[in-house]
């Protein structure tokens, strides 16, 4: 699997200047660079505001009782959305378009949640005793009250003046 990705990092670059060269071919290299740093903008725009929209999302879902999950998922894809579009080239600009339809967010949230696997806390380990419940730890125990005073360790000599 790492090394799909890996092959997806080098090629990637490659592919976008490709792309980059065809549109060039076909609108002219000024228009090309237009839109290149138009979506820079609006890639910058993006990060900027995306961030401060997902925490007032998550935020009214927590005082609604509302689990903050899919604002955060949400929230988390404009992010990379907004970086796809800061990177010049066409290829990652259209999947940054994608990202930022609701119905495309939804089906990869639901790609995501159908491979998580949440462990619950005291549920790890192995043998009959890992679902058994919390862990009880039986011991023996004897009150000592208090002294007077505090005493000295049994080593400390005690200086009479």
């Amino acid at each position: 699997m790492a090394w799909v990705f890996l092959i997806g990092v080098l090629t990637l670059p490659v592919a976008e200047i490709m792309v980059w060269i065809k549109v060039s071919d076909a609108i002219g290299g000024l228009a090309t660079v237009g839109l290149t740093v138009l979506a820079i903008l609006a890639g910058s725009v993006l990060l900027r505001h995306g961030g401060l929209g997902m925490a007032f999302e998550v935020r009214a879902r927590m005082e609604r009782g509302e689990p903050p999950g899919p604002a955060v998922f949400d929230g988390l894809c404009i992010a990379l959305a907004g970086f796809l579009l800061l990177l010049p080239g066409f290829i990652s600009d259209c999947m940054a378009v994608l990202l930022m339809f609701q119905s495309v967010r939804l089906v990869l949230l639901r790609l995501l949640v159908s491979r998580v696997v949440v462990a619950q806390p005291g549920m790890g380990g192995a043998g009959p005793a890992a679902h058994s419940g919390p862990t009880v730890i039986d011991g023996e125990y004897e009150i000592i009250p208090p002294e007077s005073g505090p005493t000295p360790p049994p080593d400390h000599k005690r200086l009479e003046p």
